[in-house]
């Protein structure tokens, strides 16, 4: 979405959202929540109380009658999500596709799964503190052996986004859970990994023995690491940014002082992204 939009009617009487403890005026408003909180709806979500919202305050009837004829129909949500989405111009049709799209699948998922689908896009986007209070609450919910696997891939994609802060120590254990209650492979890899990156040598000798890793294996993973810096240090952004945060005296400070300051407001934008 981009450029400035008109909102249609805005309702006297807003329409509630308990879940989120927020009001809804407009269908603009409503096409924003279901958007960015779309693995959380589901069919309850289009009851009667919507449906007269849509109808008698925004004055869309023939939304909500489409709305109600499909719940009667017991269509797909998606299908649901897309006749909201198309009662205003708020998003584009490449964004709505783009949503319908990642809803595909997750229909008969539980909550648990579609909120952790959402934690999963939020993490996608850069929104790293979103992303975390939702792995949270899903690893809160889940219980019972019959959840296992969604309970250690929940804590592995947690325990990335830990490693991405350079949170090593959240992550290590966040691996460890993971790979205790589900043995993948790759929570193995990002066990092993961050156990080499957090450099405590007790904490690593403890993995060690505990999983029983020779020291041929901590050599292979000593090799990929060194190799991932390589590549990240070779590519052509970080290579910039480095190049204007180096002085190398053939420029006036202030230009010098006007680079890093660019570099630095790229970062704020950056981390104000991640905690909203």
């Amino acid at each position: 979405m981009s450029g400035l939009l008109l909102c249609g009617k805005t309702a006297v009487r807003p329409f509630y959202v308990k879940e989120a403890d927020i009001n809804l005026y407009s269908m603009e408003e409503l096409c924003y929540f279901i958007y960015n909180n779309v693995y959380m709806i589901g069919e309850d979500f289009f009851d009667d109380s919507l449906l007269v919202f849509i109808d008698r305050e925004l004055e869309l009837s023939n939304v909500a009658k489409k709305l109600k004829d499909q719940r009667f129909m017991q269509e797909p949500v998606a299908n649901m999500i897309k006749t909201v989405f198309d009662g205003c111009y708020y998003y584009s049709d490449a964004e709505k596709e783009s949503i319908l799209t990642a809803l595909s699948g997750l229909e008969n998922k539980s909550f648990e799964e579609r909120l952790k689908a959402r934690a999963d896009m939020m993490a996608e986007r850069g929104r790293i503190n979103k992303a975390m209070e939702l792995y949270k609450k899903v690893i809160a919910k889940i219980s019972g052996i019959k959840n296992a696997k969604l309970l250690a891939c929940t804590k592995n994609n947690l325990g990335v986004v830990y490693a991405k802060q350079f949170l090593f120590k959240d992550a290590l254990e966040c691996f460890r859970e993971a790979y205790d209650t589900d043995k993948d492979d790759e929570y193995m890899d990002n066990l092993i990994c961050t156990a080499i990156l957090l450099k405590d040598e007790k904490c690593f000798d403890d993995i060690m023995k505990q999983y029983e890793i020779t020291d041929e294996t901590i050599e292979r993973y000593n090799q990929a690491i060194k190799l991932a810096e390589k590549e990240i240090y070779s590519d052509e952004k970080v290579s910039e940014t480095m190049e204007k945060l180096t002085y190398t005296g053939d420029m006036e400070l202030s230009e010098y002082y006007r680079q890093c300051d660019s570099v630095t407001d790229i970062w704020k934008k950056e981390y104000r992204e991640q905690i909203q």
